[in-house]
């Protein structure tokens, strides 16, 4: 079961792409919410005709990202197997669905299949035995130059520094593809 929350904060610019691709995936959420922290542009306005007024909170502009999500969680229902009619059929497993959060910011622009491919991800890690998966993420590119790498993960080097593993104005050719452990993704 998956929650997306999909924070803005004067993101007009960019919410439409960001919307379109939240509301686009090949495999859609079960419930998505929106947080503005105070826009004073029309970002709450856009979030708030995609998603419907009452799934989007209307936050103080000093509301950081953290507390934006945190907000937006408690106030998303938590499914059960009667209300995902998928999980009673007998080719699925039953039981109690696993609860995912996708948090996206206004500045997205998530591919049709970015949902889909992380949860296959998950679903790798389960059939390889790797069950304390936590956190997934996604190569990030730039906006402008979708073909720039902004971000693939961060880990620390051997001198203890943030390492991004990339190098400066690194170019999308699929070098970064593969599956790998990282200490953060970008939220």
């Amino acid at each position: 079961m998956v929650t997306a929350v999909l924070v803005s904060h004067d993101g007009a610019r960019w919410l439409p792409d960001a919307l379109a691709g939240l509301l686009g995936q090949e495999r859609p959420v079960q419930y998505a919410m929106g947080a503005d922290t105070g826009s004073a542009d029309a970002s709450a306005q856009l979030v708030t005709d995609a998603l419907g007024a009452d799934r989007v909170l209307h936050l103080a502009r000093r509301t950081g990202f953290g507390q934006a999500v945190e907000e937006a969680g408690r106030m998303a229902p938590v499914l059960t197997p009667d209300d995902l009619p998928y999980l009673k059929r007998p080719e699925l497993p039953h039981g109690e669905p696993v609860q995912w959060l996708w948090l996206l910011h206004d500045d997205c622009a998530p591919e049709p299949d970015a949902l889909a491919q992380l949860l296959r991800v998950v679903e790798n890690e389960y059939e390889l035995g790797r069950d304390d998966v936590a956190v997934v993420g996604p190569k990030l590119r730039g906006w402008y130059d979708r073909r720039q790498l902004l971000e693939v993960g961060v880990s620390i080097a051997h001198s203890g520094r943030r390492w991004t593993g990339l190098d400066r104005r690194e170019q999308d050719q699929g070098q970064h593809d593969h599956v790998r452990p990282v200490l953060s993704v970008s939220t």
